[in-house]
């Protein structure tokens, strides 16, 4: 698919239903972290979303991720390498976009 242009990405991915060696083996273009993860209080998982962002870093795989609520989350984040982000921090889901 890839040579056919088609870019290929992997949404809320969180490291448990693939794994590492089965996202290199679909090769995505991007993934967009499970937002839960930044819902998980405590270092277990901004550990679990760095090691997430550094494997993609490494292996060329752009990263996004949802859930961003406040400016702190959204520059922790950036220090982090995430490339692109969601969340009520930068507005509302609109009634048309959210399919209400």
């Amino acid at each position: 698919l890839k040579e056919l242009g088609v870019a290929i990405c992997i949404d809320d991915y969180d490291g448990t239903a693939l794994n590492y060696s089965t996202l290199l083996a679909i090769n995505p273009h991007s993934i967009k972290i499970n937002g839960a993860l930044l819902a998980t209080t405590g270092a277990v998982g901004y550990e679990q979303l760095y090691s997430i962002v550094q494997f993609a870093k490494e292996n060329n795989i752009k990263v996004a991720t949802d859930f961003v609520v406040d400016k702190e989350t959204f520059e922790l984040l950036k220090t982090y390498g995430i490339e692109e982000f969601q969340g009520y921090y930068f507005g509302e889901a609109s009634e048309f976009l959210s399919g209400e």
